[in-house]
């Protein structure tokens, strides 16, 4: 091993006389290697010198043949707190990748599989393996790195490429950042480049766990890939099938590995895992470039991958992965969360999936809606005039033809019913006249070849149709025209189209668009989205929803057809099952709906050939089916989908009651928890104890089983499902439904870290009959036994203790004293449990509160400057004892005993300007002003003697931490405080600013609500009373005083701790904050109120753990009352006592 200008070289040997040859896979070009030369910092090429190569060699081969006795040379390794990477000094393939918490190796060392591959688009692929040398080094940073260099690609005439890989291990977890660039490349395009390879190693329980559109998990994946004797391939596009960048293998519940991209852009690119020799298992990211005619002498994927390893299943892989997802634009972008989806397909209670004409299709729709009671829409298949799978796009006029379609429509309309048609959003028929005469095969998407694929579903008549280019103005035009004469000329209310979120590689240059790989398809999609909405828009707004999920797809879709839940109808059995991968990190800002959960036989297109037509179309199943019924819809409900039933005929009301009544009541059930499970977060489903067990299940779709008999086996169903949600407003819950024929008793018990739930709470129990409450619990953790009677399906709700009681109490009180809004937030065992606003923060405008108003906090303002003096006081630029006349020129004779602790306890004797009856409190002040004026008064007792609240205290030392900053009391808070502690909506009063969400103070007097006084800003503005915040904000200025973010525990304590008077008693004050104290219990605080109309309290119990947060913009409404009371609500021990009968006398 040698070693120059910091990067290391890599010895070659060739293998011992009669050792295995380790073979690569397709693809990967393996053959003899050179020695290498010493590779420089500036150029690989560099040479050995003289001799030294033979030298080398001969060294080489002895420790070769001592190789049983010798210890592994040294290779290429970064290390991190979490993770070791060790890749062979040979090619550079990974051969270690350990997680050093468990001490688990991921790695197959014998594998030896080549870190990446690279396939030109003419030619063969090149690999690792034709490199002449290869070389690496440590990479300097904040983070643990490695590089690593191949070059001298001569026998596969590339003789100026480099190859550049960089790993970068995370310094706060067990994440790998990976990167490649290709240099020299010349004019021979890439096709792709595959990288990184990570070839894994067995595990117990092993499950490969894929987000193909909602997701699904194999538990045989290395057994299948080598099921036909030499290794197999799968592999996913994204975006697309695959519809987030990841894959994870894992042991249930043990080591896992998550491979994944941090890509932004959505580029097309690929996720394969692929059967190596021995049975061997690898994963790989495909890259796909775009290919320009005259090649790119350099290819680097814009983006990194991610392989992290992690520990526990499918939910931790997804956890991950959503950390990084949700600050993605899709996200933020997301028509949900943006609050553009239409409001008739959020209310929507349930679907109804009927194909055909509207008496099949709106009739059995309109007497479900009326036996249910609930908001019905259809999801309407073969309305159009073309033969389904053969004659797209000839969707008009509807076979039906316009007027009847449009008359029937616009009845059901009438009555609550809406409508999302079926246009397929990608094919085109072949054998389609408008094929010939509109041209469209010169649109459609051609392989490299310039041929086009055709594409077969239809099993009847095996019609052939071609995918259209989404890149093409042609395509995007012909299908938005189509949509546009479906909304606007028949009345639909929303287009459903299909395989939207799918795309594909095209290579015709005609089109317009980057060749092969990049973003186009996407910017395609959003073109037609935005013009098909456009053409809609003076009709109505258009619901457009899609096939399958895709995160790319969020911004642009109003709701994802799901319909894995029923991944039995359609797909072989015992290889993949379902799981909500995609719902676990995008739930919250998705709508999901669809299922081909059915009673009956699926239904025969009129317009198919009529001799493969079924005798009995739409023929109900076997009873025996009814548990798998139940099992597909128990998944969508468990999985926070809207429930859709296929093929749904009024008869079925009473020759199939007991499947219909388990629907509707999941129906009932979801509509009363609609905050948890159309809107919540998806968290970890909760353990339950429901064991597995056989049932029938008919593999049986519109082409699966459609020309046989019903095609059954035996599938594998546990008895209930679970799953756990949080709401918008941080509440927990648990969805629960019982599919078997027998009660269950489940044991739940939910808390920290993974759910949220309250120390103290509430339980309740929301089923079809109502919501009730189950039991109270403390201790931090929430367990119950739920015992579900047969097809049972409820939500249990979890809230704080007391917070239904706190609720009442604040309405109560704000009627009792006339308080027009309340702003209330408590922080409690380390977390806020409960944030809340009440009333109307402007009478006048008749806004309401929220929880982001912002209020005058008043005197509460003085908790922040002594926090800034106490800072200063850590610093060392003054002492609490220090004599004020050292910190302020112009300090009068009289004030020399008075020190900056008296200032701070309101025991300087300093009289309080605000309060003199020459003051204007209209008038602007500078600080020269009231320094002056203090200091013409007499003091009204000798420094701390006695405790005399004043203003003027606080006023001289915002002026002092002036002096000691160099800046303005506000920006010096600002910079030290707000923004550290993300206190985003706290700033220093300023009448003139326009302040989002800022209330209107009033008060009372002739018993009338009025408008608060005027106050001039230099006053309100300093440093007794000038901050404007929300209860949130105070509520993250509570949680520094539960560390030490901004002071030290003992500053703290100081702060906190009653001052001495002169004669030996405490005041009641500390240093910016009053004793609270309540039955025994430490306790502090501080009011604020003033004439403008706002008053406020802030309260601490720091031995409870617990701080009260209450805002009003009433002057009057005592809310120190109402914190105290709130404290003991959550914390009895501090509930206030009532005076003795004497006093209430």
């Amino acid at each position: 091993m040698t070693a120059e200008n910091g990067y290391l070289r890599g010895a070659r040997a060739r293998p011992p006389e009669g050792a295995p040859v380790r073979r690569e896979p397709a693809g990967a070009r393996a053959g003899p290697r050179e020695d290498a030369a010493m590779p420089t910092k500036h150029d690989l090429r560099a040479t050995l010198p003289r001799g030294a190569e033979r030298a080398l060699a001969r060294l080489l081969a002895a420790l070769t043949a001592c190789a049983p006795l010798l210890a592994e040379p040294q290779a290429p390794a970064v290390d991190s707190a979490a993770l070791r990477l060790r890749f062979e000094p040979e090619h550079g393939s990974l051969v270690e990748f350990r997680d050093k918490a468990t001490g688990y190796d991921h790695a197959d060392a014998d594998a030896l599989l080549p870190l990446w591959t690279a396939a030109p688009a003419e030619g063969p692929a090149f690999g690792p393996a034709d490199a002449a040398r290869f070389a690496w080094r440590a990479t300097p940073g904040a983070e643990d790195g490695l590089e690593l260099l191949w070059a001298g690609f001569d026998k596969v005439n590339l003789p100026d490429l480099k190859v550049t890989a960089r790993v970068r291990l995370s310094a706060g977890g067990a994440e790998s950042r990976w990167s490649i660039a290709l240099e020299g490349l010349g004019a021979r395009p890439l096709r792709d480049l595959r990288f990184p390879r990570i070839a894994c190693a067995r595990r117990e329980a092993e499950t490969l766990a894929v987000p193909v559109w909602m997701g699904e998990r194999c538990r045989r994946a290395r057994d299948l890939l080598h099921a036909g004797g030499r290794p197999g391939r799968w592999e996913w596009e994204y975006p697309g099938l695959l519809s987030m960048q990841c894959a994870a293998l894992y042991g249930e519940d043990g080591p896992g590995l998550l491979l994944a991209a941090n890509d932004t852009a959505a580029l097309r690119k690929l996720f394969a895992v692929f059967g190596l020799e021995r049975k061997g298992l690898a994963l790989e990211i495909v890259h796909v470039p775009s290919l320009s005619p005259g090649g790119e002498a350099r290819f680097e994927p814009a983006y990194e991958a991610l392989a992290t390893a992690f520990r526990g299943d499918w939910y931790d892989a997804a956890a991950l992965y959503r950390a990084w997802a949700w600050r993605q634009a899709w996200v933020r972008e997301s028509r949900r969360l943006r609050e553009l989806t239409p409001a008739w397909l959020l209310d929507t209670a349930l679907w109804v999936w009927n194909r055909g004409r509207s008496p099949g299709v709106l009739a059995p729709a309109a007497a479900l809606m009326e036996h249910a009671e609930v908001p019905v829409s259809v999801f309407w298949h073969w309305w159009h005039g073309c033969a389904y799978d053969t004659g797209f796009p000839e969707y008009l006029p509807p076979r039906e033809g316009e007027e009847p379609f449009r008359q029937a429509l616009a009845r059901a309309q009438e009555r609550g019913i809406r409508a999302l048609v079926y246009m397929n959003q990608r094919l085109w028929g072949m054998t389609t006249r408008s094929w010939v005469e509109q041209g469209a095969e010169r649109w459609a998407v051609k392989r490299p070849d310039g041929g086009v694929t055709p594409e077969v579903y239809n099993t009847f008549n095996r019609a052939p149709c071609a995918s259209m280019c989404m890149g093409t103005e042609f395509w995007r035009g012909t299908y938005a025209a189509l949509a546009e004469g479906a909304v606007r000329g028949l009345g639909v209310d929303g287009i459903y189209m299909d395989q939207a979120c799918s795309s594909l590689a095209c290579y015709d240059p005609g089109h317009g668009h980057p060749l092969g790989g990049g973003a186009w398809w996407m910017e395609g999609f959003r073109r037609l989205e935005e013009d098909l909405r456009a053409r809609c828009a003076p009709a109505k707004p258009v619901a457009l929803a899609g096939e399958g999920c895709g995160e790319a797809w969020l911004p642009h879709l109003d709701a994802m057809l799901s319909l894995q839940v029923s991944m039995e109808r359609y797909a072989a059995p015992g290889r993949w099952e379902p799981i909500p991968f995609f719902h676990a990190v995008y739930h919250a800002c998705a709508l999901f709906f669809g299922s081909y959960s059915s009673l009956t036989r699926p239904p025969y297109d009129e317009l198919w050939p009529a001799e493969f037509a079924p005798a009995r179309p739409l023929e109900l199943l076997d009873r025996k089916f009814a548990a798998q019924f139940r099992l597909e819809q128990g998944r969508a409900f468990a999985w926070g989908q809207q429930p859709t039933i296929a093929n749904f005929l009024p008869g079925q009301l009473a020759d199939r009651g007991e499947e219909l009544d388990f629907f509707l009541r999941l129906v009932r059930v979801r509509r009363a928890a609609l905050p948890y499970l159309r809107d919540g977060v998806f968290l970890r489903p909760p353990a339950i104890d429901a064991p597995t067990a056989p049932i029938p299940m008919s593999r049986l779709s519109i082409y699966a089983g459609q020309r046989d008999a019903v095609r059954e086996f035996e599938g594998q169903a546990p008895r209930a499902l679970a799953s756990a949600w949080a709401a918008p407003d941080g509440s927990i819950a648990a969805a629960l439904v019982n599919i078997s024929e027998a009660p269950i008793a489940l044991d739940l018990s939910l808390g920290p870290p993974e759910y949220a739930v309250p120390p103290a709470g509430v339980i309740r129990k929301i089923s079809e009959a109502g919501a009730a409450q189950v039991r109270a619990y403390t201790g931090g953790r929430a367990e119950w036994k739920a015992e579900l009677a047969p097809g049972e399906a409820c939500v249990y709700a979890i809230a704080a203790l007391r917070a239904d009681a706190v609720d009442a109490y604040i309405e109560g009180e704000m009627r009792k004293r006339g308080i027009p809004a309340v702003s209330l937030a408590v922080r409690l065992e380390g977390r806020l449990v409960k944030l809340a606003a009440y009333g109307k923060a402007d009478v006048e405008l008749d806004v309401a509160a929220g929880p982001r108003t912002v209020f005058q906090i008043q005197s509460i303002t003085k908790t922040f400057t002594s926090a800034a003096i106490l800072m200063l006081m850590e610093q060392g630029k003054l002492a609490l004892d220090d004599p004020v006349a050292a910190h302020l020129a112009g300090a009068p004779e009289a004030w020399k005993d008075i020190t900056v602790r008296h200032l701070l306890s309101h025991t300087s004797g300093i009289k309080d300007f605000i309060n003199e009856p020459t003051a204007s409190l209209r008038l602007d002040v500078t600080e020269e002003d009231v320094l002056a004026a203090a200091a013409r008064r007499p003091l009204n007792f000798p420094p701390g003697e006695r405790y005399a609240y004043s203003n003027t205290n606080y006023h001289l030392l915002a002026m002092i931490i002036r002096k000691h900053t160099g800046l303005w009391y506000g920006d010096f808070l600002k910079a030290r405080i707000f923004a550290p502690l993300g206190m985003s909506d706290t700033r220093i009063v300023s009448h003139g600013d326009i302040i989002p969400g800022r209330a209107a103070g009033y008060d009372r007097w002739d018993n009338r609500l009025r408008n608060g006084a005027f106050i001039a800003e230099s006053i309100l503005s300093y440093g007794g009373g000038g901050i404007l915040s929300t209860a949130a904000d105070l509520a993250q200025w509570a949680a520094a005083f539960e560390s030490e973010t901004l002071l030290k525990k003992d500053t703290i304590a100081q702060a906190w701790t009653p001052v001495k008077l002169a004669k030996g008693t405490n005041a009641p004050y500390g240093l910016g904050w009053a004793d609270d104290s309540m039955n025994g219990r430490r306790g502090f605080g501080h009011s604020g109120e003033h004439a403008t109309g706002f008053s406020s309290y802030l309260l601490i119990h720091p031995d409870d753990r617990l701080a009260v947060i209450v805002l009003t913009n009433f002057r009057r409404a005592a809310p120190k009352s109402l914190a105290q009371h709130i404290a003991g609500l959550y914390v009895p021990a501090l509930a206030p006592k009532p005076p003795p009968p004497e006093e209430r006398r």
